[in-house]
């Protein structure tokens, strides 16, 4: 199978990204959308940013080669079509639809930024999740906190409006021990959205179980959790669960049934942790 890149000059091999010739580009790439949209990639050899391009557009070509045609374009090739088409900096997408320029996106962008634009003008594109913030909550999970808040800052910054990334923000402050900062990061937000609480957890309960840990009275097998402790208070419930009266092991399990769910379902100590109950409960 042919490469759809090339990496000594960034453009994109293969039969997925057509190449067009200033000849060509009014027939193929304008009126050929009156038919199905046309996406243009304008590159060249010299372009730097062309080149960090190459993975982004060779998985944008594998996802949306379906529902739009795709084109290059070599601007060294086509300066009047440049001109034509205002296109003043490299790299550019240009989408045509219904015989006329509907949008364009010079630089480079995320995958999913590209995606989303399009799939305005474009409404078969499928998206599917964000894969950045996979990559933030694994990195959460690996408590590796400066990646995390990096990540989960610029994505909260492009949608502020995202709870997902807002508790995000949360869980890393809060492992960080801030636990004024990760109050801010929630703000006035009360409802939450039930799928996204159980998978990533339920902000309101983790911060609950997090101020009643900070109290002197409270179980000393949870003092750490306001402060990231997560694993070792799992782990002492469960030794509770297991060595104590039954009375004494009940308490202790409707504890760890909290941890999960401040915690969520995707979380690897609530994974862990469902295991070890089940070792205790059946053995």
């Amino acid at each position: 199978m042919n490469s759809l890149l090339n990496p000594s000059d960034g453009s994109l091999q293969g039969a997925t990204f057509q190449e067009l010739s200033p000849q060509e580009f009014e027939a193929k790439a304008i009126k050929g959308s009156q038919e199905k949209p046309t996406l243009v990639y304008f590159w060249a050899p010299w372009c730097g940013p062309c080149k960090q391009y190459q993975p982004t557009l060779t998985e944008l070509a594998q996802k949306v080669s379906g529902a739009i045609t795709l084109y290059k374009v070599n601007a060294d090739e086509a300066g009047p079509i440049l001109q034509m088409m205002r296109v003043q900096s490299l790299p550019m997408l240009l989408l045509f639809k219904g015989g006329q320029p509907a949008l364009g996106i010079p630089g480079v962008h995320p995958l999913f930024k590209i995606l989303e634009a399009l799939k305005a003008h474009v409404p078969e594109i499928q998206l599917g999740p964000d894969p950045r913030i996979e990559e933030a909550w694994e990195a959460l999970y690996a408590n590796d906190l400066p990646k995390a808040f990096q990540q989960f800052s610029e994505l909260h910054l492009e949608d502020p409006q995202s709870q997902e990334t807002a508790l995000g923000l949360f869980r890393v402050h809060m492992a960080g021990g801030h636990l004024d900062t990760a109050k801010e990061v929630l703000g006035d937000t009360q409802e939450w959205d039930s799928q996204l609480a159980n998978i990533r957890g339920n902000p309101r309960i983790f911060l609950t179980l997090a101020e009643k840990t900070l109290k002197e009275d409270e179980d000393p097998c949870v003092q750490g959790f306001a402060t990231g402790g997560y694993e070792a208070a799992v782990a002492a419930l469960v030794q509770r669960m297991s060595s104590s009266t039954p009375s004494s092991g009940s308490e202790a399990h409707e504890k760890l049934l909290d941890v999960f769910a401040a915690l969520g379902a995707k979380d690897p100590v609530t994974n862990d942790g469902r295991r070890a109950i089940s070792k205790v409960l059946f053995k």
